[in-house]
């Protein structure tokens, strides 16, 4: 395997030393004894040691270089990752004729404490405060941009098959409308500030059958997720009394805008403290919409948001003795720290004031009287200055530190598991709030030097700019997570290149994968699909090129044909026969049967192709007629084989019928 250091350290010691004792005839020929006692062969000596040492040093790379070098490759230190996962309620109140589980309504407090039935399970706490509503979902309907109106009540209250809430091929303007009845904020405590319900935020579990990518752990971490993952701003949400609306920012969208299990957590900031018990959730994509046409089985209320997180907080009394450059050791370990997350807080307390100190990545940019700190994340040690860079600490002054610990990967746990939440109230005489359908995933350890050098180099292969035109493809079809079955790009044309220099822009055809059951007349790469894609790949372009993704040029094929049978053959069954195989064979991606390569792009449909497939299915004597409808229409043309073209077979609407040889004739 080639390696990016080269190898400094090619000589040693005593060849150093052979090297000087064979220039002396060159440079001191007056110099006779160069035996071990003369004190020129112990300088020699000593010089040799001290390049040595200079060679070895050269050849080597100290931590922070390797830091450094990692940072260049997009990996930056990191403390250990928590796992996240949602913990499902188990009293769950869709119908309108049923009781509230959670009568008026309650609030959990930002950090509440989660524990698990089973014992010496790793501690999690609730990761915002949440307004358990006392709202029930009465009812669900799908309202699409076209005007068709689809009621989703009792589907999504079985919970059993899945359901398109925006529609099959999601458009802009496709709206999924959530009915409620009953308190949707949570009373006021008596002694507690008012509002407090609507500081805190709405919870909607979404239940997805299966995830886009099974891989893909469905409890990403937001504060390492790859860059174009789906934003909190893309999902629309208002809140419909009458003719008022209000918005409900997305404070959390874990699904990634409905493409995998999670929790999306509504603000209710904007909400009117006096709201009747009637009121209506109106959800949409903004922008290009959705990356893909978001499958669910289910949506409830009060699904949490759980992580496995606690909070430490370390107190001194009479910590500082008043000397330059005091350090302190974090009691804990699994301190979480990165590029997202905060360093500890840090308060001194002096006088009975107490005053916060902030951090910085260097204390000598600092001034005398600047009240800083530097954290060493690998040490979790907190320095402080030394009057010349950054302020020394009062003699006597109390330290108190406030840092977030986690287990790592040892918080990752499986599904199914009981749970037990700080002041949510007893369901049904027990106390047990829910479980987690999905596993609890995403922790991950602390990053070291060994996983900073595997991880940089699987960095640099697969994040490389993208130069070549195998470079960009290839790219596409590593985002599994979006589902890219097919990736083209267009070139320009030999007549329109000729003495052109090269388009600053690339245009790549991109073809979403088909899931079971999808109707392969219909066009699945949604704008907001292809936008997803441009946003996870545009960081990689050269400076000077832009990317434009762009979906099949589609026209919808019907085919009509007439066929005869020889003797001895179904005619059912030899048209069923023709229909699978013009189905499989016109298909824009792979098929599971692997009978067929996609249709190229680009390429026409011809008749003469039609005839000469059909003729190949055994027990098919000839093709009596065979005519293609594009767009069901007899009069259209046969389109122009652009380069993006694709066909769109309708099995459905096409014809293909068989006249037996001989009557009664059957196989």
């Amino acid at each position: 395997m080639n390696t990016l250091r080269p190898d400094l350290d090619s000589i040693d010691f005593d060849k150093l030393v052979e090297l000087g004792r064979s220039l002396l005839p060159k440079y001191a020929p007056a110099w006779t004894d160069h035996n071990l006692h003369d004190p020129g062969i112990t300088l020699i000596e000593l010089l040799s040691w001290v390049a040595d040492a200079q060679i070895y040093a050269l050849a080597r790379m100290r931590s922070d270089e390797r830091w450094a070098y990692g940072a260049l490759a997009g990996v930056r230190p990191r403390g250990p990752i928590p796992a996240r996962g949602f913990v499902w309620p188990r009293a769950i109140a869709n119908s309108a004729a049923a009781d509230s589980p959670f009568g008026p309504g309650v609030l959990l407090e930002a950090q509440a404490p989660v524990k698990a039935e089973r014992a010496q399970m790793p501690a999690f706490r609730i990761r915002d405060a949440v307004n358990l509503t006392g709202a029930r979902l009465s009812r669900m309907e799908s309202v699409l941009a076209n005007g068709v109106r689809v009621d989703r009540t009792r589907v999504n209250e079985a919970g059993q098959a899945g359901f398109y809430p925006f529609g099959e091929t999601p458009a802009r303007g496709d709206r999924l409308v959530l009915s409620f009845t009953g308190p949707l904020l949570a009373p006021d405590v008596p002694g507690t500030p008012p509002r407090r319900a609507r500081d805190a935020c709405l919870a909607l579990g979404v239940n997805v059958p299966v995830p886009v990518n099974a891989e893909v752990s469905q409890t990403p971490d937001t504060d390492h997720a790859p860059n174009g993952r789906h934003r909190h701003g893309d999902l629309d949400v208002r809140l419909a009394v009458g003719p008022a609306r209000y918005e409900l920012p997305v404070r959390l969208d874990g699904t990634e805008g409905f493409l995998r299990s999670g929790v999306i957590l509504l603000g209710l900031a904007q909400v009117p403290a006096a709201l009747p018990d009637e009121f209506v959730i109106e959800m949409t994509s903004r922008g290009h919409g959705f990356a893909g046409a978001p499958r669910i089985r289910q949506i409830v209320l009060n699904a949490l948001p759980i992580e496995q997180l606690r909070t430490v907080e370390d107190t001194l009394a009479a910590w500082s003795n008043g000397l330059p450059t005091q350090t302190y050791e974090l009691s804990s370990g699994g301190v979480c720290y990165s590029a997202a997350r905060p360093a500890p807080r840090v308060s001194l307390v002096t006088a009975g004031r107490a005053a916060r100190w902030h951090a910085v990545n260097d204390l000598s940019e600092a001034g005398p009287a600047d009240a800083v700190f530097s954290f060493d994340p690998q040490g979790a040690r907190v320095t402080f200055g030394n009057g010349v860079n950054g302020r020394i600490p009062a003699p006597g002054a109390t330290l108190r530190v406030v840092y977030d610990v986690c287990d790592g990967a040892a918080g990752n746990l499986g599904a199914g598991l009981g749970w037990h939440v700080t002041g949510a109230p007893v369901q049904n005489g027990t106390s047990v709030y829910g479980s987690n359908p999905a596993p609890i995933a995403g922790g991950a350890d602390a990053l070291d030097l060994d996983t900073l050098r595997r991880l940089a180099r699987r960095s640099v292969r697969d994040a490389h700019p993208i130069v070549t035109t195998d470079d960009l493809e290839q790219a596409v079809l590593a985002l599994e997570d979006l589902r890219v079955a097919r990736a083209q790009e267009l070139r320009p044309s030999a007549a329109a290149s000729a003495g052109v220099p090269r388009s600053e822009v690339r245009t790549l055809v991109a073809v979403r994968a088909r899931a079971a059951g999808d109707d392969p007349a219909l066009a699945s790469e949604s704008e907001g699909w292809l936008d997803a894609i441009r946003r996870r790949l545009v960081g990689r372009m050269p400076l000077g090129e832009r990317l434009r993704i762009v979906a099949p040029d589609y026209r919808t094929l019907h085919i009509q044909a007439s066929m005869r049978a020889r003797p001895g053959y179904s005619t059912e069954r030899l048209a069923a026969l023709a229909l699978d195989l013009l189905t499989a064979w016109l298909a824009p991606v792979a098929g599971t049967s692997g009978r067929f390569d996609p249709w190229p792009l680009g390429r026409a449909v011809e008749v003469l192709d039609v005839r000469a497939r059909l003729l190949r299915i055994d027990g098919v004597a000839s093709v009596v007629s065979c005519a293609l409808l594009w767009d069901g229409d007899a009069t259209q043309p046969v389109p122009p084989a652009s380069r993006a073209f694709l066909p769109l077979f309708s099995a459905a609407s096409s014809v293909v019928t068989v006249e037996a040889s001989a009557p009664g004739a059957r196989r």
